[in-house]
């Protein structure tokens, strides 16, 4: 992918869903702890990631444009289950200040997936930078 993104466009740029196809907690793409992804997000579109927690607390820090759209990312389990038991998160920071981390409260050490997503009702292309870790 392009490290220059700015005249990123959807869907012709969005290369997570170009054959990769990661809109769904199955077809989650596999980041390790460390990792930067840059990515677009189209109107209604998701973007799913899958990190080893390996017994910490995974979290990814998502920064974005506020003045484009708003994004959202949640933690859920491979069925797509959000606040369980297991994958209760927290978000710190506000999806409008243009950046947020979400992390979750417990170490697991289960492997949670990350869904990065721009409501509908935005119609609008927003790129982001996501960056994945492991927290004690």
């Amino acid at each position: 992918m392009s490290q220059d993104c700015s005249a990123w466009t959807c869907p012709q740029n969005d290369s997570w869903d170009q054959g990769n196809g990661n809109n769904t907690n199955i077809t989650a793409v596999t980041v390790q702890s460390g990792e930067t992804i840059r990515g677009i997000i189209c109107t209604g579109d998701e973007d799913w990631f899958s990190l080893t927690a390996n017994a910490c607390k995974p979290q990814v820090t998502i920064t974005f444009d506020p003045n484009v759209a708003t994004v959202e990312a949640v933690i859920t389990d491979t069925a797509g289950a959000t606040n369980n038991t297991n994958y209760e998160y927290e978000t710190i920071g506000t999806p409008s200040s243009g950046t947020f981390t979400v992390r979750m409260k417990n170490k697991s050490g289960l492997t949670p997936l990350f869904k990065i997503s721009a409501p509908t009702a935005n119609n609008a292309t927003q790129l982001y930078t996501a960056v994945f870790d492991c927290v004690d």
